[in-house]
């Protein structure tokens, strides 16, 4: 479902703010229009505001205030950075999961982010985020030494 939830949200994205039917949606994405209905559902339940319309179709309305992983594939444009992502809502530490994901290979690249840690270190040093934080957390997990060249400092 996580293929045709992403290509809905990207063809409602598509239309400027225009409606799309369901039935031109089911044929772009080569699906039926039950599964259309379902991947607008699992969205809704994401906080994306997608109003419908008898006779006219669906419209995205409003995107949440959250740093869902395809809000951050929206608009990327990097090589290697970001392509794949681990989004939890809360999380012990974004840091530990992703050095234990660096430990088991995972790609270089690959974001962990939370809307809310609560055993991870702040950027002063801090244990965890006050209750109600929304601070979101990006550490990166890096494999192995690459020979990409790096930035000079």
């Amino acid at each position: 479902m996580e293929g045709v939830k992403e290509k809905t949200l990207l063809a409602l994205r598509q239309t400027g703010g225009d409606f799309l039917s369901g039935e031109d949606l089911s044929r772009l994405l080569g699906v039926s229009r039950t599964a259309v209905w379902k991947a607008v559902q699992a969205l809704r339940e994401e906080g994306y505001t997608i109003s419908s319309r008898p006779r006219r179709g669906y419209r995205l309305e409003q995107v949440p205030n959250l740093l869902l992983p395809a809000e951050i594939r929206w608009g990327l444009e990097t090589r290697w950075l970001g392509h794949k992502i681990y989004y939890r809502d809360t999380l012990a530490s974004t840091n530990e999961l992703a050095k234990e994901l660096a430990r088991q290979g995972e790609e270089e690249g690959t974001l962990v982010i939370a809307e809310e840690q609560v055993a991870g270190r702040d950027a002063g040093g801090g244990r965890g985020t006050p209750p109600g934080d929304k601070t979101s957390y990006f550490p990166c997990s890096c494999g192995p030494p690459c020979s990409r060249p790096r930035p000079p400092s």
